[in-house]
């Protein structure tokens, strides 16, 4: 039997490619295998990719969904990790539960029914890892069985050894643009690296933007803009763990088994998280992310995001020593 030809459409942050990772995963466990998928994304996504799923042809392209017109399937993968399109719903992979009966005749797709995500608080992340078989929330290794770390074994910076030092993350993922709801505001965050410094032999920020800041701590180290997305996920590796706020570094630390301590305002542990990582929220408000168009750059109290605003160093930097057990600590 010829195998059924299968294109995936990624788009969004590193932190959704990862997510897109697992439900790709599920997916193609339920076709039972007699599949031929390729995956389109972005260069660095690709390479990312390859190392969790060598199975499937990632390809550096983001390409029109009407221009892919060879594959017997085709499934869009949006930033939300709720929200896909397949172009045929009654030829699809994707279980029937979850599937809306109704079809977009001119976006020549099926719309995947969000009734999981907004009444069972859901995400189709989990409906589809338990309609595969797996444990949802659950290690990585369980997603992933044939993750490859070898590219990531590269020399680290000179004062790193591998386990010594910690990585930290204030930075969402840049698919929306600018500052969001779920960053730490900066003086908070000022507080928050002192108390790790305090704590831990080395710490290291990585990120994409290039940071203004005052951190004179000697074990501090400003990597942000200094890194590849492979670099960066090698320094996750290596670490004991890591501090972040709910995003892309987050993501990665799960995908290659590091533990975690993340920062969660707008977005929920439920729909986001990991088993491997330990979540903290100031219990300012419940999760609002997607209740408002533009939940992600407005509080929709009309309030400075209160949910990331009262976070406290010395709970943080507590959290994290506890939750990295093999850690490397100032004593």
């Amino acid at each position: 039997m010829k195998a059924r030809s299968i294109a995936f459409i990624s788009e969004g942050g590193i932190g959704d490619f990862i997510l897109h990772l697992e439900v790709i995963q599920s997916l193609l466990l339920i076709a039972g295998g007699n599949t031929d998928p390729v995956v389109f994304t972005t260069t660095e996504k690709a390479a990312i990719g390859k190392l969790f799923i060598p199975s499937v042809q990632f390809i550096a392209q983001v390409p029109e969904w009407d221009n892919i017109n060879e594959f017997d399937e085709l499934i869009h993968l949006q930033w939300f990790t709720t929200r896909l399109y397949v172009r045929d719903p009654e030829k699809s992979i994707i279980p029937d539960e979850v599937k809306y009966a109704s079809f977009n005749s001119g976006r020549k797709c099926g719309v995947l029914s969000l009734s999981y995500y907004f009444k069972k608080q859901y995400s189709f992340r989990q409906v589809l890892l338990e309609s595969a078989g797996l444990a949802f929330n659950k290690a990585p290794s369980i997603f992933f069985p044939f993750f490859n770390p070898a590219p990531l074994m590269i020399n680290l910076p000179g004062k790193f050894s591998a386990g010594d030092f910690i990585v930290i993350n204030n930075e969402a993922d840049n698919f929306f643009g600018g500052q969001q709801t779920k960053v730490v505001p900066q003086e908070i965050w000022k507080d928050i690296v002192s108390e790790l410094c305090k704590t831990f032999t080395h710490v290291a920020e990585i990120g994409k933007a290039h940071g203004n800041n005052s951190f004179s701590q000697n074990n501090y180290t400003d990597l942000r803009g200094a890194t590849s997305v492979l670099q960066a996920l090698s320094l996750i590796y290596h670490s004991a763990g890591v501090v972040s706020i709910e995003g892309g570094v987050a993501h990665l630390a799960a995908a290659v088994g590091r533990r975690a301590v993340v920062l969660y305002g707008p977005t929920a542990h439920a729909q986001y998280g990991h088993a491997l990582h330990h979540s903290l929220q100031t219990g300012a408000c419940s999760a609002c992310a997607w209740t408002s168009m533009d939940w992600y750059k407005r509080c929709i109290l009309s309030l400075d995001a209160q949910c990331m605003t009262g976070f406290k160093g010395a709970t943080v930097a507590a959290a994290a020593y506890d939750v990295f057990a093999d850690h490397s600590v100032i004593e």
